[in-house]
């Protein structure tokens, strides 16, 4: 047994639990449960592998991106890069290729790195692009 704490849930979750609850039966609990840990799972399982300057770019794209927005992700990394020409990073020449054919799991988990790259404390990194994105994706998905 988990330790109970109590939890805001928004229009959207709601929904989904809603459906599951009428569908199946579970409690709410179970139902979030389970949608976390396959998240986490997804989440880990399809980070996708990119030099860290172009992680810096994609990060840098999503920064401050809704959450809920996952279905415009790939337009707006690569929006942002035909705004900015990616002057501040060496972006790698096969970046948008890259970005183009990113399943929606790897989308997902690009999301939800960039949450986490900016939710963490980086300063304790002195600006050390490499340990604060391996922080988040994992160094076996950093390329060099």
């Amino acid at each position: 047994m988990g330790n109970k704490t109590s939890i805001y849930i928004d229009h959207s979750l709601q929904k989904i639990i809603d459906a599951r609850v009428s569908q199946d039966g579970r409690q709410v609990s179970a139902i979030i449960t389970t949608m976390a840990v396959r998240y986490a799972f997804l989440c880990s399982k399809y980070v996708p592998k990119f030099i860290v300057d172009d992680w810096c770019f994609i990060f840098a794209a999503l920064a401050g991106f809704p959450a809920d927005m996952t279905s415009l992700a790939r337009s707006m990394i690569l929006q942002y890069r035909s705004r900015y020409n990616s002057v501040e990073w060496r972006v790698s020449k096969t970046f948008r290729n890259k970005i183009t054919l990113l399943s929606d799991a790897e989308i997902v988990a690009v999301l939800d790195a960039a949450e986490r790259f900016y939710l963490k404390n980086l300063l304790e990194y002195d600006d050390n692009n490499y340990a604060a994105i391996a922080a988040v994706v994992g160094e076996e998905n950093i390329l060099r």
